[in-house]
Parts: C-alpha cells; sequence; structure tokens
C-alpha cells in the first residue's frame, strides 16, 4: 500500500476555509479525504490521525464528536 502524493485543496474546503460563518474559518490545516494531506503528515499506514504528525495534538471537543463519527 502507498500513500499518494498531496493534491491541491479541494473546493470544498476552499469555500470552508473563506465562509466566515463556519468554525474553520481561515483555518490553516483545512483538509479532507478527497485533497489530503497525506504525504506530508503521515508517518505509517493505513493513514489515519493516530500516525499523522497531528496525532499528538488534542482536538477541541467539536472535531472529537466529527472524527468518531
Amino acid at each position: 500500500m502507498s500513500i499518494p502524493p498531496d493534491l491541491a485543496t479541494c473546493p470544498d474546503c476552499v469555500a470552508e476555509i473563506f465562509d466566515s460563518a463556519n468554525r474553520r474559518y481561515r483555518y490553516a490545516f483545512t483538509t479532507c479525504t478527497n485533497c489530503g494531506p497525506r504525504f506530508t503528515i503521515s508517518t505509517d499506514i493505513p493513514y489515519d490521525r493516530a500516525v499523522t504528525t497531528m496525532a499528538p495534538f488534542d482536538m477541541c471537543p467539536s472535531c472529537r464528536r466529527e472524527y468518531a463519527g
């Protein structure tokens, strides 16, 4: 299994970043499963938060609820 190269930020993420009503307004790390990032932050596979460079950072309660689904 390989990790694909990073892709450009998708239109949905760009819209989210620039929507002042969105809680992720101007959030620098916005990504989704369509646009990554994968390669630059991954430390192992399969790709999941636990094996990324973001793992040491605590998620806020809202993000944790979204992540847990």
